[in-house]
């Protein structure tokens, strides 16, 4: 099993406040003791530019208070089927850094709209 089917395998069994609609997530994110809390976005041919840029903008740009410092609790990286370049909307050029199959283990898996895989 691919470790991104591993961490949304993992996420806890989502509950409702009245057995429908919106799916709530009772589980809390924690950042791990060392380290940084790993997001994956997944991209193939034709994803939607705003649905994985606003995200990893969104994640890259928090800031935590840390002893004085601010510390940055995401590592952010992107995953396909290869690891050349993907072409997504309006024929803007990405190059993966991971493929599906060897991408490390994350806690947060961003899935833009996409016609691809």
């Amino acid at each position: 099993m691919s470790p991104i089917i591993q961490a949304v395998a993992a996420v806890a069994e989502p509950t409702t406040s009245d057995g429908k609609g919106v799916i709530v997530s009772t589980s809390k994110l924690t950042p791990p003791e060392k380290g940084r809390i790993k997001v994956a976005v997944a991209i193939s041919e034709g994803a939607t530019v705003i649905d994985f840029s606003g995200p990893w903008d969104v994640f890259g740009s928090v800031m935590l208070p840390a002893g004085g410092d601010d510390v940055m609790p995401f590592e952010l990286f992107m995953v396909s089927e290869k690891t050349t370049p993907v072409t997504v909307e309006n024929g803007m050029k990405i190059i993966p850094h991971y493929t599906f199959a060897d991408a490390p283990v994350c806690q947060v898996v961003v899935v833009p709209a996409q016609k691809g895989s």
